[in-house]
């Protein structure tokens, strides 16, 4: 599942960056980035005090995301693959990259 494919490209990361690579092993540290709970609740909060509402999904949102896009509540959404295009979404932006690049 995604634990072992992160597992992989981080070890594949330290390969490259021991041979030098070291812009090749970025995009493999980054593929193997665990997202924690903790993470979310910083952005969380930093957003809520930035007055940016925030919606959670307890579950996959790509319904729920495609439906906030399509009545204008949501200016477009993020995600790392096009599944959420399945539920007619809008606008997507996707592989969004640290300094915004898409």
């Amino acid at each position: 599942g995604r634990s072992e494919e992160k597992k992989k490209n981080k070890k594949k990361g330290e390969q490259l960056d021991k041979q030098g690579n070291h812009e090749e092993a970025k995009k493999y540290f980054g593929k193997s980035m665990v997202i924690s709970s903790k993470m979310i609740n910083l952005l969380i909060d930093v957003l809520h005090k930035l007055g940016i509402e925030v919606v959670m999904a307890p579950y996959e949102a790509d319904a729920q995301i495609s439906y906030l896009c399509k009545e204008g509540l949501a200016d477009f959404a993020v995600s790392e693959d096009s599944d959420i295009t399945v539920f007619g979404c809008p606008t997507l932006a996707t592989k969004l990259q640290p300094g915004g690049d898409c």
